[in-house]
């Protein structure tokens, strides 16, 4: 099946609906409990494989035993992999930039990411390092591989990134 615009089929909702209802779930917290389902679903299908990160979002906010399922998928979206490989370069980093955000709002939960994270430092979009340095701060010390990635992040020519390494080594301790 071709491809629309961020990675969903033709004819499904436009991102912002997506988006939008994925963060009304997480706003609702335990009370959205009967959504979990359908949320971990939509997670394994990879005609929405764009949405993942928010779907994500929600169910950390929702059960968080449930999340911890979905963040195979969102290292997948980081990484560029699966059906986010088809996507164009704009779409793709995108993407990759609210994986890494979604993967720093689950913290510890997240903890299988750091050697994506820590590799998405060097990405060449200046906003998905940036959101890898942070998530890597707030997942805290037990980011401690991380480390020289984040050292050598703190050369990189973006200041903002640059501010998020040192940020994220204070809290880790490195």
């Amino acid at each position: 099946m071709p491809l629309g615009r961020f990675g969903a089929p033709p004819g499904a909702p436009p991102a912002a609906i997506c988006q939008q209802a994925a963060e009304a779930l997480g706003l609702m917290g335990p009370e959205a409990q009967a959504a979990v389902p359908a949320l971990s679903e939509v997670l394994k299908d990879p005609q929405f494989s764009a949405y993942r990160p928010y779907y994500a979002l929600a169910l950390s906010k929702i059960d968080r035993q449930a999340a911890k399922l979905a963040v195979p998928a969102i290292i997948q979206a980081l990484e560029g992999k699966g059906p986010a490989a088809r996507l164009s370069e704009e779409a793709a980093s995108a993407l990759r930039k609210q994986a890494a955000s979604a993967l720093g709002l689950m913290a510890g939960d997240a903890r299988d990411a750091i050697p994506v994270l820590a590799n998405a430092l060097a990405d060449g979009d200046a906003g998905v390092r940036q959101e890898a340095a942070k998530a890597l701060g707030a997942i805290g010390a037990e980011a401690r591989d991380a480390v020289p990635s984040l050292r050598k992040a703190l050369g990189d020519p973006d200041e903002t990134v640059r501010s998020q390494a040192s940020a994220a080594l204070k809290k880790i301790g490195g």
